[in-house]
């Protein structure tokens, strides 16, 4: 079973500072590809894991909100095993993965693992919105730079 306590515990562990809201665990950084990653871990409330919600800095003008979801469409045919993308009625793009303990005790590094992965792989998207954003590139095109590691075509300051 998962705890308050234990989560606390992983996270100073891992050298990472949290703010505790209430039952959520809120982590605020810089990836490498975007400049703001706001991440929210709340444990499920059997205890039997946790999920993680990471938040992308900025809003996605409206009128590129088609281009973006056929991005988040060729991401998520790639089955990544840790996150999914969500685009909300604000523009907003965030991702969210889970760390389940499938009955077994929690695992810190294991956990540490997944939340790694989960900001490495949200960071990496920000540069792909940036280019759909601030240029003509297709969701075909970003996707790619996905991938690549490249940084994006426009000025990656803000979305919006």
């Amino acid at each position: 079973m998962l705890s308050k306590e234990t989560l606390l515990k992983t996270f100073e562990e891992m050298g990472l500072a949290v703010e505790q809201d209430g039952d959520d665990f809120v982590h605020s950084t810089e990836g490498n590809f975007a400049p703001l990653l706001q991440t929210v871990v709340t444990i499920d409330e059997d205890g039997a894991g946790a999920t993680l919600l990471t938040a992308l800095p900025d809003a996605v003008p409206e009128e590129k909100w088609g281009v973006v979801c056929e991005l988040l469409n060729l991401v998520h045919g790639q089955s990544l095993w840790n996150v999914r993308f969500h685009l909300d009625e604000s523009g907003r793009v965030f991702s969210v993965g889970k760390h389940l303990l499938w009955s077994k005790p929690f695992n810190a590094v294991q956990f540490g693992d997944i939340f790694f992965s989960h900001l490495v792989t949200t960071a990496r998207l920000f540069p792909c919105l940036v280019s759909l954003v601030e240029t003509e590139e297709t969701a075909e095109q970003a996707f790619e730079r996905f991938f690549s590691g490249e940084g994006a075509k426009g000025t990656p300051s803000e979305l919006q």
